[in-house]
């Protein structure tokens, strides 16, 4: 009795495989096709301490609490103090497994206060160390603008957003010890940004100076959001950076 019955079972598993592979065929001799899986939604946040959330919140988990739903997975690639070089070569280094272990849809990159005000620029005139930030030395050292040129070559589908320099002219002699003309650099770094995405029309450039600035202070952070420290960022600056990232279609 119990060998009819697991006979019977088998028979019917196999009947219904069977049934299944049919059909698929008969769809594919239709011209049908299944469809391939969803891309995953993932977003990832590159940079130095700005996007790493110093003193407040991670602006990648920000943008996923604030405006993405469940499904989404976020990674914050950030590191405190890296410089311009340092954040390109990381990306071109870690990208490819950055998501989930894969690639991944959004890349938002945030980068070039550390080369900006570094003791090896100090001094160096305003406009030659904005451009070492955006576009390195030409040679071995690389600038923001090389790390998310790279993404976009390597991944041409991928969502790609650099994000400016924001105030940092308050920065305390701690963090900051050889502060040089923070207001221009940052703005001419903001401008110099800015003018390189017009010639890159995949690249989604945020340049939201005004946003986070002391109207009653200028070029220094606006005091509900900064940090003591004066450069970096309390959770109010985290989540408006992960709004203005949501904006600029920080999504797949």
């Amino acid at each position: 009795m119990v060998e009819r019955l697991l006979h019977r079972e088998h028979r019917n598993r196999h009947d219904m495989s069977g049934l299944i592979l049919a059909l698929l065929l008969a769809g594919a001799g239709r011209g049908y096709r299944i469809a391939p899986p969803l891309p995953k939604a993932t977003v990832s946040c590159w940079g130095d301490s700005i996007f790493a959330g110093a003193c407040g919140t991670q602006p990648c988990a920000a943008l996923k609490d604030d405006h993405l739903p469940g499904a989404y997975a976020y990674a914050t690639k950030a590191m405190s103090g890296e410089m311009a070089d340092q954040i390109a070569h990381r990306i071109i280094s870690e990208a490819a497994t950055a998501c989930l272990g894969e690639p991944c849809a959004t890349y938002a990159v945030n980068g070039g206060v550390n080369t900006l005000k570094s003791a090896d620029v100090a001094v160096t005139p305003d406009a030659d160390t904005v451009a070492y930030a955006l576009s390195g030395d030409g040679a071995t050292v690389l600038g923001m603008l090389d790390g998310v040129d790279w993404i976009h070559a390597t991944y041409p589908r991928a969502n790609v957003i650099l994000f400016g320099v924001l105030p940092y002219a308050g920065c305390d002699n701690a963090t900051c010890p050889s502060l040089v003309n923070p207001g221009n650099r940052a703005r001419l770094y903001n401008a110099a940004m800015l003018s390189a995405c017009a010639s890159r029309p995949w690249l989604r450039c945020l340049a939201p100076y005004s946003a986070f600035e002391d109207p009653q202070n200028p070029d220094h952070g606006n005091p509900s959001m900064v940090c003591a420290d004066g450069i970096h960022w309390q959770s109010a600056g985290g989540h408006l950076i992960g709004d203005y990232l949501y904006a600029a279609g920080a999504s797949p």
